[in-house]
């Protein structure tokens, strides 16, 4: 039993995917070696399906031959990331990289993998093999020294001596264990996407569990070269034009200028040229076009073998252009190559490349991203074959969008102008009712403005209403001496221990106060108060710790509370004190639900407390007069579901509504701030069908 992994594209033919074939020349590379009889995991319309070839046939709209396939599974409910992790193939670095990236290049769509005797042909025709979680490699960490199962199909990492170190595993190609590096080292050196998988795998050096990465982001992390961005990187957008050029640019990794010297004024050549003569080994691209992106890359020098060596500006001055059949690479231009082939994709036309790394997070259809006109540096006319960008910022947002890493740009955008918004007033609270994850909103914006969870750089604690001064800031705690006498010494506590953390460093830090109104701040916080709006500036505190009674916040440490605005028996937080913070108000969001019954009961709890009249949202008639809807409306948490199928996400969701929903729906109603009416409402609502 042989079997493949297909990688088919709906550029060329749109049935292919639907009608389960394959055109292309028999005998050529494109078929790879699979014949009749062999499988195949074919990748294509954003699924993957299960094939059987049957039988070779002919094309009757062009030359080409083609093989028909048995269409077994046509989905198979699997992802790349679980592809890769089917503990029955062979895990190998063809099969991490070349699902997962274009293969066009190489002219091959079909490629073998190695499988396991343990799986069976009926196994492998089976729906629920690919549902089964036992079937799919697990990424877990152990503690040193622990003893490791060299017999497990898991990923198996340890810190050993403060080295990570990953240990072979069963039916897993040698070179993947010796091309591990520990680049943990590198966080925050300029990869922010490496940077996100290190610092997960860094916080785990004394735990025991499984982690929430995939195979390819840690091959990325730590089986790829971590390239640190200098200060001296430039971003940059190239204009792909047409789809069948952009198309070929995707599938040979590369970009092809799109200009001709006999055609085109030869200003515009010159300027073109002369703008990516400015492009260095390292800068990062975005290829795009309409307001579309379809993938990121890095410059790199070329290295194709030339006919001809020479430098752009004697290109320039000569106004010519080198002979059909030459390729030439220019000394002063390191990324710049002309190929003037006959086979070079475009019949000799548009010889002008730059060299690239390899597109990655292709789209190929592009995504609809706007925004770039506000992101432009020295160049402002879209129709310029390559712009160069103020800075990153637009760039990461871009490649956020195409790895998948953010999914909703309004949210993204949102979430840098709070960042934006911390880093200037150094404080925020993130205000709303329950469930609109405040919490883990703020989470995320530490996330962010850290570069990754960096433990060492963040905390988080929660305030009660019997939290005081000497719990948050500095007091007396007994010690006992090497006598066993007590005696008692002040000492920093949670914000003054970690401000002298901050302060030694040039790097941030962020404190999280979850429920942060629930404590009296105006006693908690002390001379803070005025130690929160003057950064650096030292103030007296009641307790003196080796004859010094002063403490500094730093303006490195950044301080993000969270506050449920529907509990009305919390602490007053009064003036002074907010004048201190910025607040960001956080209301429900049912676009990110993310289940169409989860959506159904989010909009049926949601009339309880809002109705439209003129088109503007106002309090329902279910709403106590002295509150406002977007004090105490439930959030979007309640009605997100962790469950993969159908039956999983209904018993969820039934246990969301039973423990969660009615229970604080009725305490609302107890509690005023929802009228007796709405009680008959809520019995309708605790009957619905999830």
């Amino acid at each position: 039993m042989k079997i493949f992994f297909g990688k088919i594209s709906g550029n060329f033919d749109t049935k292919q995917i639907d009608d389960g074939y394959y055109q292309a020349t028999k005998g050529s590379t494109w078929y790879n070696g699979i014949d009749v009889g062999d499988y195949a995991f074919i990748i294509g319309g954003n699924r993957i399906q299960l094939w059987k070839a049957r039988a070779w046939g002919k094309m009757t709209t062009n030359e080409n031959d083609r093989l028909d396939f048995d269409v077994l599974i046509s989905d198979t409910g699997l992802k790349i990331k679980d592809l890769i992790a089917f503990k029955f193939l062979k895990l190998t670095v063809n099969l991490i990289v070349k699902t997962t990236r274009s293969t066009g290049g190489e002219k091959k769509a079909f490629f073998e993998l190695e499988i396991e005797p343990e799986l069976l042909e009926d196994d492998l025709r089976n729906p629920e093999t690919y549902r089964n979680k036992d079937n799919f490699r697990k990424i877990r960490t152990f503690l040193p020294k622990q003893s490791i199962d060299l017999n497990s199909y898991d990923i198996q990492l340890q810190f050993n001596e403060g080295k990570l170190i990953l240990h072979p595993i069963r039916n897993c190609e040698e070179i993947i264990f010796g091309r591990f590096v520990d680049n943990t080292s590198h966080i925050g050196k300029g990869q922010s996407q490496k940077d996100k998988t290190l610092s997960i795998l860094k916080a785990t050096i004394n735990t025991i569990k499984p982690l929430n990465i995939t195979i390819k982001d840690l091959y990325d992390a730590c089986m790829c070269k971590y390239k640190v961005v200098s200060q001296d990187t430039k971003y940059w957008v190239v204009n792909g034009y047409e789809q069948k050029k952009i198309n070929y640019d995707l599938e040979n990794h590369s970009f092809v200028m799109y200009f001709q010297y006999t055609v085109q004024k030869q200003g515009t050549v010159t300027q073109t040229l002369n703008t990516a003569k400015k492009i260095k080994p390292g800068d990062k691209v975005l290829l795009f076009n309409q307001n579309k992106f379809f993938g990121h890359s890095t410059f790199i020098e070329t290295e194709v073998e030339s006919t001809l060596e020479t430098t752009l500006d004697d290109l320039l001055r000569s106004r010519s252009r080198n002979d059909d059949g030459e390729i030439v690479t220019f000394t002063d231009a390191p990324c710049i190559y002309e190929d003037l082939t006959i086979e070079n994709g475009f019949k000799g036309e548009w010889g002008q490349r730059l060299a690239l790394e390899g597109w990655e997070d292709i789209h190929e259809r592009g995504i609809n991203i706007p925004g770039i006109m506000d992101n432009l540096g020295p160049n402002s006319i879209i129709t310029n074959t390559i712009i160069q960008l103020s800075d990153n910022s637009f760039f990461d947002f871009v490649k956020k969008i195409l790895s998948g890493e953010v999914q909703n740009s309004k949210e993204y955008k949102k979430m840098n102008e709070i960042i934006d918004l911390l880093q200037y007033k150094k404080q925020i609270i993130l205000q709303g009712p329950p469930g609109t994850g405040k919490t883990y909103s703020a989470k995320k914006i530490a996330f962010e403005l850290l570069g990754g969870n960096i433990p060492d750089r963040y905390k988080l604690i929660q305030f009660h209403p019997s939290y005081t001064y000497e719990d948050f800031v500095r007091g007396i705690v007994s010690e006992i001496d090497e006598d066993g006498d007590i005696f008692y010494q002040a000492k920093n506590k949670i914000i003054a221990e970690f401000a002298e953390t901050a302060a030694a460093s040039e790097e941030n830090h962020v404190l999280i106060i979850d429920e942060i109104n629930r404590a009296n701040l105006a006693s908690v916080l002390g001379e803070l108060i005025y130690a929160l709006e003057y950064r650096n500036e030292p103030v007296q505190s009641m307790y003196d710790i080796d004859g010094d009674n002063t403490i500094i916040i730093p303006d490195n440490l950044f301080i993000i509370g969270t506050m449920n605005t529907a509990d009305r028996s919390v602490g007053h937080i009064d003036y002074a004190i907010k004048r201190r913070f910025a607040f960001v108000d956080v209301f429900p969001n049912a676009e990110v639900i993310n289940t169409v019954k989860g959506k159904e009961l989010f909009n049926r709890v949601a009339n309880l407390f809002v109705k439209v009249k003129d088109g503007i949202n106002i309090n329902s008639d279910f709403l106590a007069s002295d509150f406002n809807f977007k004090e105490i409306q439930l959030g979007h948490s309640y009605f997100l579901l962790k469950g993969r199928t159908p039956e999983e996400q209904k018993t969820e969701l039934e246990m969301r509504l039973k423990y969660e929903i009615i229970p604080i729906l009725n305490e609302y109603v107890k509690d005023g701030l929802l009228l007796e009416t709405a009680k008959e409402e809520i019995k309708k609502i605790a009957e619905f069908e999830c």
